[in-house]
Order: C-alpha cells, then structure tokens, then sequence
C-alpha cells in the first residue's frame, strides 16, 4: 500500500523533503533522501526538467500513457456542464482513502501553502457545433488532484482559465515569471492571469478573481474578455478556458506569491523565450497576432 511506503520516508528537520520536493538545487543530504528498502515501488527521483521543479516522487503509476495536448479554439463561448452530487475517482489498486488522506498530509507538511478547497474536475470534453464545447464537470475535493504529487495520480483534470492580456496600445502582452513556491512550473513564465474555476463560479468572475490576485489591479481594469480556446495541458493534468482581453489604461502592477516578476513583452520576445515558458504558455503562443512588420 502507498501508506507503508510514504511512511518511511523523513519530513523532520533537516531532510531535503522539508522544502517541497525539493525545490532548488540538490544539496548532499538532498543527493541521499532517507528512504527504506520499503519504498522499492514509490521512489523519488532529483531532475533538472524546470516542469518537476527537483525532487518527485515516481511511482508504477507514472508509467500510463500520457494523454497529447489540445488546443480548441472557440467562437462562442464554451457550456459548463456539473454532474449532481459527490465525486469520487476510482483508486489505483491496492490504494485505499486512508492512503490518499495520509499523502495529504505530508504533502501539506511539505507546502504550508496547499489547501483543501473544493475544486471542479473535467470529465470530458465535446465540441457541440457552431465552433462551441460543452465541458462536463464534477465536484471533487483537491486534496484528490494533488496527490499526484506523491505517488498516487488519480487522473483528475481540474477546470482552469486563462487571459491573455495586451496592453492599451496593443502592442504587448503581460507575462510572469512562476514563483520557486508554486506546486508547478517554478520558474517559468506564463501568460497573466491564470487560476482555477470554484464550484459556484462563473468563469468571467474566476478571471476576475485572479486577474485581482496576480496583478494587484482593479477587476473593471481589463475589457474585451473574450474566450478564444480551450487547451489542454497534460503536463499538469489541466483543462483551461483561455481568453483574450484589453487593459484599458496603464497602471501600477503588483506582484503576488505565485510571480517573481511581471513584465509587458511584445510579440516577437515572448516568442523568442520558448524554451523558459510553461507548457500551456507554448500552446498559447499561436492565439498571439502575428507581429506587426510596419507601424
């Protein structure tokens, strides 16, 4: 069982595990994590892929075929539809809820900063004519999606958005470099804002919310929210609605916890930095218009 593995394994004092997965760079102690002969099918591994960010843990699991990404760009907004009542995935064998919920909590040892909130997962997706999706929905708690983390991937998809915002004059887009705290893609940078979709929640309000959060900028601030696509990022296991919108006027921005830093790049720099942007970023790149050659 994966309790009997994760069991063995130190978060006390001064084990490499004590930053989450080991963020940074490998330390002596953190080239020799504690493990017992136990841990024979949950190991962890050290990589230098910015997408891990370090140490992760591997398990049989992760060796299930990965689903491709997809890009699907819309014309009219996308339907969301929600199942009634609970969900719960099906557990790998052998994998009881006693296993999830004790992954969770090292987990949470690990990063302060998880929270168990309620979170809706993508059950799948359909094109429904006239250039729509419908987006089939459930309502799961977190703690089910990210558990993966540790072992137990569980095949949740949780329903995110995105927007790409340009600048007043057009010419730009807001770009933010990834916190080394963040659970995925430390260091990269992605398009600004960017975030989950609450039950409850429209996806208009979920941009509004992040948009507030990233960026330290009043909601009214953006205009001409369009959806433009719907991706999917099998590198986080993430279905988001991406959108196109405007600020209407320069202001101050204001970085949070998720960014180290904020910048408004043009076209032609955001496509030269491919190699330092996350996955869904790429897919993004060919929503962008294409540079302009005379002004």
């Amino acid at each position: 069982m994966v309790e009997r593995h994760l069991a063995k394994v130190d978060v006390e004092g001064s084990s490499p595990f004590t930053r989450f997965l080991g963020r940074g760079e490998p330390s002596e102690a953190a080239d020799q994590p504690r493990l017992s002969a136990a841990s024979s099918s949950l190991s962890l591994r050290w990589s230098n892929d910015p997408r891990l960010g370090g140490f992760f843990f591997h398990s049989p699991y992760d060796e299930e075929p990965v689903p491709p990404p997809r890009l699907i760009r819309l014309r009219r907004p996308p339907i969301l539809h929600v199942e009634p009542g609970p969900f719960l995935p099906p557990l790998p064998s052998e994998t009881t809820l006693d296993d999830v919920d004790h992954a969770w909590r090292g987990l949470c040892a690990l990063n302060p900063r998880y929270h168990d909130g309620e979170m809706l997962t993508v059950l799948g997706v359909s094109r429904n004519g006239y250039g729509g999706v419908t987006i089939n929905l459930a309502q799961i708690s977190y703690r089910f999606h990210a558990v993966r983390h540790a072992g137990i991937p569980l095949g949740l998809q949780p329903l995110g958005v995105k927007a790409m915002v340009s600048s007043s004059d057009g010419d730009r887009f807001l770009m933010g470099q990834r916190s080394p705290s963040v659970s995925t893609y430390p260091g990269l940078w992605e398009f600004v804002p960017g975030g989950s979709v609450e039950p409850g929640m429209s996806i208009r309000d979920a941009l509004h919310r992040e948009w507030v959060e990233e960026s330290g900028v009043a909601a009214e601030s953006l205009r001409d929210l369009v959806p433009v696509a719907v991706l999917f990022d099998p590198d986080a296991s993430t279905w988001e609605v991406v959108h196109r919108a405007e600020l209407a006027s320069e202001c101050d921005l204001h970085t949070s916890w998720e960014h180290t830093s904020l910048r408004w790049l043009a076209v032609h720099e955001i496509t030269s930095m491919r190699d330092s942007l996350s996955p869904a970023c790429a897919l993004m790149l060919e929503l962008l218009p294409l540079p302009r050659v005379f002004d």
